[in-house]
């Protein structure tokens, strides 16, 4: 039997400007910060993301309210993010499958 794969997916939440990044990873920290020079924190330099949270592990993203239709955008930075600088699953993890649905939202 293989490990199981970590799959990420994005949902909306009953608060417009509000999108939770389903990744079920427990090593995230509760108050996370990007990883330096990358785009999820260039995103928040710009404010088109105005906070971050993690919740059971999952993130959620704050986000400005005419930035909500441009989805794939802030899912590029999130993938991108996760799989890059503090943000790398633990090594228990040992295969880790990001899928990007193209369903619309």
């Amino acid at each position: 039997m293989t490990d199981p794969a970590l799959a990420i997916h994005v949902e909306r939440t009953a608060s417009p400007g509000v999108l939770r990044w389903v990744c079920r990873r427990p090593d995230l920290d509760d108050t996370p910060v990007p990883p330096s020079g990358s785009q999820l924190e260039r995103l928040i330099s710009d404010g088109v993301v105005t906070s971050l949270a993690v919740c059971d592990g999952d993130l959620l993203l704050h986000v400005a309210p005419d930035t909500t239709s441009n989805v794939a955008h802030l899912h590029d930075a999130v993938v991108d993010a996760l799989r890059t600088g503090n943000w790398l699953p633990t090594p228990e993890w040992t295969r880790v499958t990001i899928r990007r649905s193209t369903a619309p939202l």
